[in-house]
């Protein structure tokens, strides 16, 4: 046993050393997806989803992006929901970080 885990110490130490290298990503690229689930006592459960979308552009921009979109729909049992449409941009206007965020949330 006592040998077992300076053995189980030392691959947990190299793992991050042989992780290759990430490639630079350019165009647009799926962030991911979630759902959205919750509880309000006073809305009742909300129920939808939400999904991220970025454009890397050129490679020498990486980790950075472009443009980021961001959508999300969900209701709620009572009634209630929210739609929101949201867009950011680092290259539309040099220097100046541009935002629109539409959102419709009916009562």
């Amino acid at each position: 046993m006592k040998q077992i885990l300076p053995l189980i110490f030392a691959f947990m130490i190299t793992l991050p050393v042989t992780a290759q290298d990430e490639k630079a990503r350019t165009g647009w690229k799926f962030g991911g997806a979630l759902p959205a689930i919750s509880f309000d006592s006073n809305l009742g459960f909300q129920y939808g989803a939400l999904v991220e979308f970025y454009n890397y552009g050129k490679p020498s921009i990486y980790p950075k992006w472009d443009d980021h979109i961001y959508a999300e729909v969900s209701r709620f049992t009572k009634g209630s929901g929210i739609y929101r449409l949201m867009f950011e941009s680092n290259h539309l206007i040099p220097g100046i970080e541009w935002v629109v965020d539409l959102s419709y949330l009916p009562d």
